[in-house]
């Protein structure tokens, strides 16, 4: 319940300490910035502060840690050129987009573009079938 009686079901999905990360072979934590802005908006120095904290924060944790920079908001309008470099430079192999489609390819850039699945519907066969007829009828 909240201040004004009323239910709140939210699941949290935030951990509060390092204790609670899971650490298995089959789960990798990844950089996703440290504040989640729109990279493109920001200058060099900012998108560099941004990617670099959460990966200096990610370093000092004992699990296993992906070679991947999850782009946030992950739109082709959501990164520029800045971003690329950076990535690049912090030694990411490729960068996780959010564009509802299935990998095919990667652009010409030293840095691939690889799609993450996000659900967009609560079960999950009809969001891959959707998602799988969207592909066909590009």
């Amino acid at each position: 319940m909240d201040s004004k009686g009323r239910r709140i079901d939210v699941k949290n999905y935030c951990i509060n300490s390092e204790d609670q990360l899971i650490k298995h072979t089959l789960v990798s934590y990844g950089n996703h910035s440290h504040n989640h802005y729109v990279l493109s908006s920001l200058s060099y120095k900012e998108q560099y502060n941004e990617i670099s904290k959460a990966k200096m924060i990610l370093d000092k944790i004992d699990v296993n840690k992906s070679n991947l920079f999850s782009l946030p908001f992950g739109g082709s309008d959501d990164y520029n050129e800045d971003t690329v470099d950076i990535v690049n430079k912090l030694g990411y192999s490729g960068m996780l987009m959010s564009r509802n489609r299935v990998n095919y390819y990667t652009n010409s850039e030293d840095i691939a573009l690889l799609e993450r699945f996000m659900p967009f519907e609560k079960n999950l066969n009809l969001s891959l079938k959707k998602l799988f007829l969207k592909e066909l009828l590009i």
